[in-house]
């Protein structure tokens, strides 16, 4: 009965050993394009994407860095539905996860229109397209058959990247930033300025934040947080433990042979060589082996394939030891917790096979991990700090959550809008909370708060959906496999099939380059030496895996669903570390997630009837004009991607990249910022920076007029006017950001200082006012809002503000958030304390 609920699927005739076409054949899948010989190339392409996009930061995706993947993607869809046009049926893969998912992206969708109108535009326009990136990475994925070969073929380039990353972080840890620190010790002002950072020397505040993060010794390979780094490290290390011991265990018998096979010689060769006959015949048909050869051949063959397997056995071994000390490194308490966790269980769901030995493995584990622990400790990579500071760390998630909640009861149904959650945590921050957040240091706050209600429940659908199914249908697959095959014989792949093995290797290739050329769209392009390092370690890596990859095909029978199992561990081991750490907007890592969750659910439908010759899942039928529908549909989302997001933000970054320094003349660098704000009209950066230059303008007016320079340049009226129009834009495109109206008010403040303008005072006041109503506990603005007061003459009024600013202050327990001494003893003596 469970058939008759699906709609109607097309039989596909069976093959040999009685696996499904579907499984024995890729190439003809039945969510296939009209061409089979294609749909491994599409599957690369996704792949490539996927592959690609650890390769640059994607911490700044409300700025816009991941649009150009976004748009790629958005190009894939529209190709993979043309091809299907001209087939009198298409079909397509669609369950309630899929609905769960399409209901979350729309919440992302409704909220972020809001937010376009009620909060700052960019930002949300930015991270909606992206949550509707994450949808399509979804969708698209769940729409091939996964064998298990496909299956482990994808997490094997994933893994692969994951090995290239942690040797660039370890070769950053070791060259690359020693080498930038000794830089910037020996000329730190010209080093600033080099890097667009010259105003950080009269802003102390601003570059001692700056230091402490540029002389932090942590690695962060291609990302902009050491959290995101060991986020995107752990589900591929656990997937590569699993592969390098299921590797070990069937190179094994591989060692003693060749041992065996040295110590003897002449006739006893040819005699050890009959007793291994049985033992050896996988080996033999994986490698390409040929049994009608002389025994001489063979022994020499056997040698061969005995060295490869022990190689690979060891470089996999050498990824796992790497992709650890990475991981070590990064200092993430979360991420310890969550690896402690993926391997605890990957051993106990090996104990039926292992018996007694699992405690063996696991005391050899706990060795290695303190050889590993040792040798970070050895490198001062590694401090007792990181172990003392857990609670102090773990306080601070508190106040983030404490925060997030009041942010959420606020606006439960709709959220604070897809990029706008740091403007509007500012309003609930604790006092004593250090940082400015972006995110709330957890994935189900993070999307409560971002998109409503309805968001969070069909992600709760979705989780629930996906774990309950890999659960009940998906054994462990590698390490905690019941039983691995090495000696049933099976016949060699078709030759059309070959596609399926080269497509990974083709994956791994195209998207190093292209990851790096993405990056240089972005704000914080590559050097090349992620990709000199990078790709040969990970290329290494994928040559090492080839044997786990092509494992489930020597079973002679379809594999169970043990890559489901696995996919859901990875899974799990990631959202553990979002629990605590976020990072489930930054695409990086979290299409790391979307690609488990696609592969699992979608493994575990089709591997569920092994013998079936249907197509499993949720496959459905619709009409073949259908295709011409979601031609349409993808063409017209990528126009509406290009129009409002990607166009506008690569034109006003290109123009913001041409801003002159001048010392004097403001009117080229006005006139760049003038031009990046025309190409993005929702664009905020263009106005922050133009108010920094009328007001350095302004001072500099104040100064006189250089040799050969007219009067009008630096006219104070002209200025203020400028300045006028300025700030008014900015409230509205930003009208929830605090730091923006304090901008402002510093700004007209230092105008009404240098030309004694009571109305640019009044103006100050204004702005320094919002930026309080926006940020209450920030005490600072408090004490800025008396220090204007006093300038305008409101002497009562200011004493009532520094007094509130003390009392504020006293309450603060945070060093870090308490008022400098300075405005300290000023506020004192406006409230006449002092």
């Amino acid at each position: 009965m469970s058939r008759l609920r699906k709609t109607r699927r097309a039989q596909v005739p069976p093959t040999g050993g009685g696996a499904p076409a579907a499984l024995a054949r890729p190439s003809q899948d039945a969510a296939g394009v009209s061409d089979g010989r294609w749909q491994p190339w599409f599957l690369a392409a996704a792949v490539t994407l996927l592959a690609a996009r650890p390769l640059f930061p994607s911490e700044g995706a409300d700025r816009g860095d991941g649009l150009p993947v976004v748009m790629l993607w958005l190009a894939w869809a529209v190709m993979w539905w043309l091809f299907q046009i001209g087939r009198p049926s298409v079909r397509f893969r669609f369950g309630l996860p899929d609905a769960a998912v399409l209901v979350l992206t729309a919440a992302y969708v409704v909220s972020g229109v809001v937010a376009v109108f009620q909060g700052t535009a960019r930002p949300a326009i930015n991270m909606l397209w992206e949550a509707m990136g994450f949808a399509l990475v979804f969708l698209s994925l769940r729409q091939f058959v996964w064998t298990a070969h496909r299956v482990r073929a994808a997490l094997a380039v994933m893994v692969a990247v994951a090995v290239g990353l942690a040797a660039y972080g370890l070769y950053q840890y070791g060259v690359e930033m020693p080498a930038v620190r000794s830089a910037y010790r020996s000329d730190p002002a010209r080093y600033l300025e080099l890097a667009g950072l010259g105003e950080y020397r009269n802003q102390p505040e601003a570059l001692r934040l700056f230091e402490n993060r540029f002389f932090s010794v942590e690695p962060l390979a291609t990302f902009a947080l050491t959290n995101s780094l060991a986020g995107f490290l752990l589900p591929w290390g656990i997937v590569l433990l699993a592969a390098a011991g299921e590797t070990a265990a069937v190179a094994w018998p591989s060692v003693g042979r060749l041992l065996r096979r040295l110590s003897v010689s002449g006739d006893d060769r040819r005699d050890s060589a009959a007793d291994d006959r049985v033992s050896s015949a996988a080996e033999r048909n994986s490698e390409g082996g040929n049994p009608d050869s002389g025994k001489g051949d063979r022994f020499a063959a056997q040698a061969s394939v005995g060295v490869a397997a022990i190689l690979r056995t060891l470089l996999l071994w050498a990824g796992v030891f790497a992709l650890g000390l990475c991981l070590i490194l990064t200092k993430s308490r979360a991420a310890y917790l969550a690896a402690a966790f993926g391997v605890i269980v990957l051993l106990w769901s090996r104990r039926a096979v292992l018996g007694r030995r699992v405690y063996s493995l696991a005391m050899v584990g706990g060795a290695a991990v303190a050889l590993l622990v040792g040798l970070a400790f050895a490198l001062g990579g590694l401090d007792p700090l990181v172990f003392y500071e857990a609670g102090k760390s773990l306080l601070f998630r508190g106040q983030y959550w404490q925060a997030t909640w009041r942010l959420i009861q606020s606006q439960p149904w709709l959220g604070s809008g897809p990029g706008n959650f740091r403007f509007a945590y500012a309003q609930f921050k604790l006092p004593d909370a250090t940082e400015d957040i972006s995110d709330p240091h957890n994935f189900f706050l993070e999307v409560w708060s971002a998109a409503g209600i309805f968001a969070v429940a069909a992600l709760l659908v979705l989780l629930a959906f996906f774990f309950l199914r890999v659960r009940r249908r998906g054994r462990p697959a590698g390490l905690a496999a019941g039983q691995i095959e090495t000696s049933t014989r099976v016949e060699p792949a078709p030759a059309a099939d070959a596609r399926e093995a080269r497509w990974p290797t083709f994956a791994l290739v195209a998207a190093w380059p292209l990851g790096w050329t993405l990056s240089l769209l972005s704000s914080a392009p590559q050097t090349p030496s992620s990709l000199l390092v990078g790709l040969p370690a990970a290329l290494t890596t994928l040559w090492a895996m080839r044997p786990w990859v092509r494992g489930p095909a020597r079973g002679g029978e379809a594999s169970s669903a043990g890559e489901a199992a696995m996919c859901g561990l990875a899974a799990a081991v990631l959202l553990i570390h979002w629990s605590v750490s976020g990072g489930w907007s930054f695409a990086a890592v979290s299409q790391s997630f979307w690609l488990l969750a696609a592969v699992g659910l979608s493994w575990a439908e089709d591997a569920a009837e092994p013998r079936s010759t249907r197509p499993a899942g949720d496959f459905r039928e619709a009409p073949g004009w259908a295709a011409y529908g979601m031609t349409a549909v993808f063409a017209l989302l990528t126009l509406g991607c290009y129009a409002t997001a990607y166009a506008p933000v690569l034109r006003c970054r290109a123009w913001l990249d041409r801003v002159p320094r001048s010392d004097w003349d403001p009117r080229p660098a006005l006139a760049a910022l003038d031009a990046a704000a025309q190409a993005d009209p929702l664009a905020v950066e263009p106005l922050l920076r133009r108010l920094s230059v009328l007001s350095a303008a302004v001072e500099r007016g104040s100064e006189g007029v250089p040799p050969g320079m007219t009067r009008g340049t630096t006219d104070p009226k002209s200025l203020r006017d400028d300045l006028d129009r300025t700030a008014a834009r900015l409230r509205k495109l930003s009208p929830n950001s605090d730091s923006a109206a304090f901008s402002v008010a510093l700004a007209y403040l230092r105008a009404a200082e240098l030309a004694g303008d009571p109305d640019a005072l009044s103006k100050a006041e204004l702005a320094a006012r919002r930026a309080l109503e926006l940020q209450p506990s920030q005490v600072l603005y408090r004490a800025r809002l008396a220090d204007i007061l006093e300038k305008k003459g409101a002497s009562a009024e200011a004493a009532r503000e520094a007094e509130a600013a003390l009392r504020q202050d006293d309450a603060i327990n945070n060093p870090e958030r308490k008022l400098p001494e300075e405005w300290r003893r000023k506020m004192e003596t406006l409230s006449g304390r002092r």
